[in-house]
């Protein structure tokens, strides 16, 4: 798990178009580090069903830091495929990371998604994935953040909600060892 996770981390670049669901950018927003989506990729695209479900639906600071975004330009808000409900419905995964899930197809995007039946559908449509865990330990790898910067964000993710096997969790601390001391 986590050396896929570090395989496609190391490879990516700002040049490839980057699309996300909203876990990402809600946990990033919480723990503070939304910014760092915009210096690892410029830009990103979302949905406009990611855009309701973080910024509109209720409002909250997550919620708001992802409205500044976009108003800012470097989070950008496109419209829903029409395939997206019928996808959601066959998969039985949300609409919004069906949407999701079709633009970074329609895009030949990197989908920034950490719901595992939502990746395992978008990885078997042949979209290229990578997860919070992913962007925090790339921020770890271009010195953005230290081994205890990073473990304090990944500590603080879960205590606020994030779900992550302890077994994970640990190939996850082991790898950012690894990359710090690279």
């Amino acid at each position: 798990m986590t050396l896929m996770i570090w395989s496609v981390t190391s490879q990516l670049s700002k040049s490839k178009t980057v699309v996300s669901n909203a876990t990402p950018l809600i946990y990033l927003a919480k723990v503070g580090m939304l910014h760092v989506l915009k210096i690892v990729f410029s830009h990103i695209c979302i949905v406009r069903e990611v855009f309701q479900e973080v910024c509109e639906v209720i409002k909250t600071p997550d919620g708001l830091l992802v409205s500044e975004a976009v108003k800012s330009g470097w989070i950008e808000v496109k419209p829903q495929k029409k395939s997206a409900k019928k996808l959601a419905k066959h998969a039985g995964i949300h609409v919004g990371e069906a949407s999701s899930i079709v633009l970074a197809k329609s895009l030949n995007a990197l989908l920034i998604i950490d719901d595992k039946m939502g990746r395992t559908v978008a990885e078997m449509m042949g979209v290229e994935c990578i997860g919070t865990m992913g962007i925090l330990l790339k921020a770890l790898n271009n010195s953005l953040l230290t081994l205890d910067e990073f473990k304090a964000i990944l500590d603080r993710m879960i205590a606020i909600g994030s779900r992550l096997d302890v077994r994970v969790y640990s190939e996850i601390i082991e790898l950012a060892k690894k990359i710090s001391r690279e």
